[in-house]
């Protein structure tokens, strides 16, 4: 599915959210708070990429234009929840207040499945970062999954023990179960497409057709004579890899000389 640059409404996922932020009893009422007595969240730096380049960028010039629709979400203590980029923005831009709803107190385990939910409906992740999420949320996500080798090492289930079921992570996440369906899918075909380079590369030197390269000259000739040495004992055509890595070498030998 191609990314889109999310401005602030108008989204997909808006009920999802919706109804997420209600599961965790948000105030409705929306007070207007100076930014800086908004506090960052240390867990959402630990969990999540600060936010930059055009994504980031079409959101500043939305506020710029607009301000801030979407209202921050932050603890009772002002700590935040939602909108560390927005709060980021609204400080770049000197805005004298910035919309806040407040959430009821959370505990530790509760602040960090919110931290993880609102940035799987808001933001645009790629697969491997949405793995990363549900592997925070469920500890045995990888192995139910993606993993079969870590399944089948781990054996049969203990009784009464609940396996973890792609219903359970759509409903805990506020997802389709399609939508989730389709990002393990994904998952697992970017898994088997690096496992099968891998296990090509590994062959390849076992083969010898992958020859090291390396920041020395001299190493590079020795190399690159290497290979063409072993093509002309083997007197036949190069293959893909044996052109690749002969031009990687020469090119390396170029840039040093």
């Amino acid at each position: 599915m191609a990314k889109r640059i999310i401005i602030q409404d108008d989204e997909p996922e808006e009920l999802q959210r919706s109804r997420f932020h209600k599961s965790v009893q948000i105030a409705d009422t929306v007070q207007h708070i100076a930014p800086e007595k908004l506090t960052l969240n240390p867990l959402n730096k630990e969990l999540f990429a600060t936010q930059d380049g055009k994504e980031y960028e079409a959101l500043k010039n939305d506020v710029l234009q607009r301000g801030i629709i979407v209202p921050l979400i932050a603890k009772p203590d002002n700590t935040l929840l939602a909108g560390h980029t927005r709060l980021r923005i609204a400080k770049e831009l000197r805005l004298k207040s910035v919309p806040v709803q407040y959430a009821k107190e959370m505990n530790a385990t509760e602040e960090r499945t919110f931290l993880v939910n609102d940035n799987l409906l808001r933001r645009h992740l790629s697969s491997t970062e949405r793995l990363n999420l549900y592997s925070l949320l469920y500890p045995d996500f990888d192995a139910t999954f993606i993993n079969e080798e870590t399944r089948i090492a781990q054996g049969r289930m203990k009784k009464g023990e609940e396996r973890l079921t792609l219903k359970k992570v759509a409903e805990d996440t506020f997802q389709s179960y399609e939508s989730v369906k389709k990002q393990i899918q994904r998952a697992k075909e970017e898994r088997k497409r690096a496992q099968e380079k891998e296990a090509s590369k590994k062959r390849d030197e076992k083969k010898g057709d992958v020859v090291p390269f390396s920041d020395k000259p001299h190493k590079n000739v020795l190399s690159a004579q290497k290979l063409i040495d072993r093509l002309r004992t083997k007197a036949q055509r190069m293959t893909a890899t044996e052109r690749k890595e002969l031009r990687r070498l020469l090119e390396n030998l170029l840039k040093s000389m």
